[in-house]
């Protein structure tokens, strides 16, 4: 994980250098929870502060487990978290920008303000939408709007 995240650091900061007018990058790590290569937390921090005019690189987490523990979705705090890896995760995820808050609400899911892009124990569908919410361009309907010619 850190190795992938140093990647992505380098990534993203050269990019962000290139497009500084941009909406900032969107890293999505998709993990089994555990990084096997050290502690994440430091080159994580370098990725959040990263960014353009339009903000910091967005940097989220989707836990994938076979384990029986419930879901959680969206959190805005640790409450729920059943171990210091997944505790590790929510606080390296960025919280989620207003236009991602929407979209989460159009998706039927009710978060709280802080709540970070973050999914503990996802379940197939919720993967799906997390990438979806992840990665909505420009509304919380995605390019809706713009293609069936409303104004929002």
């Amino acid at each position: 994980m850190v190795a992938a995240f140093r990647t992505a650091a380098e990534i993203t900061d050269s990019w962000c250098r290139r497009n500084p007018r941009s909406f900032p990058p969107i890293v999505i790590n998709i993990t089994d929870g555990v990084s096997s290569d050290g502690d994440p937390t430091e080159v994580a921090q370098q990725i959040r502060e990263t960014g353009t005019e339009d903000g910091n690189v967005l940097l989220f987490n989707l836990h994938l487990s076979g384990m029986p523990n419930p879901s959680v979705v969206l959190p805005n705090d640790t409450a729920g978290l059943p171990d210091v890896y997944a505790k590790t995760l929510f606080n390296i995820s960025s919280e989620l920008p207003p236009t991602m808050l929407e979209a989460t609400a159009v998706a039927g899911y009710e978060v709280k303000a802080g709540a970070r892009g973050f999914v503990y124990n996802a379940e197939a569908h919720m993967v799906v939408e997390f990438l979806d919410i992840g990665t909505r361009a420009v509304t919380p309907t995605g390019l809706k709007e713009l293609t069936d010619g409303r104004e929002s």
